[in-house]
């Protein structure tokens, strides 16, 4: 039962962020582009993190939750890529897809 539980509540989550994630998470409205998958706890757990690289932002209303907020900071990929061998960005998630992005750019848009 406990595992059936955690299944929906996996299954629901997902959706819900395949839905909002575009709309909330850059206060924009993205082309995207898959860049690869992650699993942050090998092991311990098999949630596993799909990350996009989004072009073509076109402004677009955020679609919070009342007990949501969220800031959006624009900066240059070469900028955040120096936060992370600095050591101001630590989190693994977002340095996973920082990585992830800057070798898609490379490869698919050199001209950026």
């Amino acid at each position: 039962r406990r595992r059936d539980a955690i299944r929906r509540h996996r299954i629901r989550a997902d959706l819900r962020c395949r839905r909002l994630r575009p709309l909330w998470a850059r206060h924009y409205r993205p082309e995207k582009s898959r860049l690869g998958t992650i699993t942050p706890l090998p092991g311990c757990s098999d949630e596993r993190i799909r990350i996009f690289l989004a072009t073509e932002l076109q402004p677009a209303d955020q679609n919070l939750d009342d007990d949501e907020l969220l800031n959006v900071h624009s900066m240059e990929l070469s900028k955040a890529m120096e936060m992370i061998f600095s050591g101001e960005i630590q989190d693994g998630k977002t340095i996973s897809g920082l990585f992830l992005a800057f070798n898609w750019i490379k490869k698919n848009r050199p001209d950026i």
